[in-house]
């Protein structure tokens, strides 16, 4: 299980940020500091450390950062009308969200009908 954060498509949440009017200096800043990441894992076994490779960080915000909070409130902001506008007669869709947990509760006469529905929901974050 990952923390919601950590799936935070960075390309989107700019886009969002953009959106609300973070742009110019505020946008190139926060591009900079979500961008260009790099991690390694690091073991310790008996005493010897072993280290993975560097990796780009492609999703996700900064771990330990003031701003995890709020850049995830912005990228999950517009789920509730994602949600509304997936209404049809074949199924129903509601919404339970607390912090940055989210259930999204699918009704439907066939689980066919279902899956579908699960990915947009998905899909439109």
């Amino acid at each position: 299980m990952s923390k919601a954060s950590d799936c935070v498509d960075i390309s989107t949440l700019l886009l969002k940020l953009e959106s609300y009017g973070i742009r110019d200096n505020q946008l190139s800043l926060l591009t900079d500091y979500l961008n260009n990441r790099r991690q390694k894992v690091v073991l310790d076994i008996d005493g010897m450390q072993y280290y993975s490779d560097e990796e780009l960080v492609r999703r996700g915000v900064p771990q330990e950062s003031i701003f995890r909070p709020l850049l995830f409130i912005v990228y999950i902001n517009d789920l509730p009308t994602v949600i509304s506008q997936l209404r049809s007669s074949k199924f129903s869709v509601g919404m339970i969200e607390y912090a940055d947990d989210i259930n999204a509760v699918i009704t439907s006469h066939t689980m066919t009908s279902a899956i579908p529905i699960s990915k947009n929901i998905a899909n439109g974050i």
